[in-house]
């Protein structure tokens, strides 16, 4: 069994050339623990901290220029030379039809994947605009994927998603960090709209930005019993992972959650090495078109 991970969720800074203002400005998150996040962040770094092998990983768009996106792709070219990767890049989902048209050909690179909007809070009536429909459809005609981030207990938002995904069955959607759950019965009344779209992954990460009193194995557990086993992904979420755990830790606490969720289903041996596979290789891998 291949003991390697992909990691479908991280980040690296540059704050030397990228802008990265969500966390240099005033404003930025009143996180504990921010002096392990503000600062840059590179491949070595996350080559040194990972405590099995990295078969890959999914750069998600960390604000690096988002007046100029395609600044990140190009520093993730020169950043990242060890490690196969794909990128996520910035592109504002609701704006219009020509220019979003304009700003996807623009970040052509082999390595693009998708897109990500981040729509959390009062941001999500942006999935709502007039535009999102032709936005998203031309995302499915290139085939990239959407990778939305907002709270599923905000169920405007999730049906909306919902809506989306049945629509376009072609529409290539991930739901980043678990839904961030507030409200944890609104939340579930989300994951039931979005399980049902079969063209939807999840990313089971993000948990230190979770204040909701939920355990990370019923998390895991309710994602499993919605999405299936072949539809969620473990995800790091680094450096902002650092929060509360750094990148081993957070690794090894997976592989333990695994094996709790494994006892309690009464796994074999060699059925929990196969749920651990696909849920820190297999199922990232393939939605993400790693060889």
């Amino acid at each position: 069994m291949n003991n390697s991970i992909i990691d479908p969720h991280l980040h690296l800074f540059n704050l030397e050339q990228g802008h990265h203002h969500w966390l240099r400005d005033p404003g930025a998150p009143s996180w504990p623990n921010l002096d392990r996040i503000r600062r840059s962040h590179t491949e070595a770094d996350l080559l040194a901290a990972t405590p099995y092998p990295l078969a890959g990983l999914v750069h998600i768009e960390a604000g690096f220029d988002n007046d100029h996106p395609v600044r990140e792709l190009s520093w993730l070219q020169q950043a990242i030379t060890h490690t196969p990767y794909r990128a996520i890049a910035y592109a504002r989902i609701d704006q219009p039809t020509a220019d979003f048209a304009a700003a996807i050909h623009a970040l052509q690179q082999t390595a693009l994947a998708g897109i990500r909007d981040i729509t959390e809070g009062e941001d999500a009536s942006r999935l709502r605009a007039p535009t999102v429909v032709q936005n998203l459809a031309h995302l499915a005609d290139q085939g990239l994927i959407f990778e939305a981030q907002f709270n599923w207990d905000n169920l405007d938002a999730a049906q909306a998603i919902a809506d989306y995904a049945h629509s376009m069955p072609s529409l290539r959607l991930v739901l980043n960090h678990a839904g961030l759950p507030l409200q944890l019965e609104a939340w579930q009344q989300g994951l039931g709209l979005l399980h049902q779209c079969l063209n939807t992954q999840v990313k089971f990460s993000g948990l230190e930005l979770i204040t909701a009193p939920v355990s990370a194995v019923w998390l895991l557990q309710a994602l499993l019993e919605g999405f299936g086993d072949k539809r969620v992904m473990l995800a790091s979420n680094f450096p902002v992972c650092h929060i509360t755990q750094d990148y081993a830790a957070l690794w090894q606490g997976y592989r333990q959650l695994v094996a709790e969720l494994a006892e309690t289903r009464g796994l074999s041996p060699s059925e929990q090495a196969a749920l651990w596979q696909a849920l820190s290789h297999s199922n990232a891998r393939q939605c993400y078109g790693f060889t």
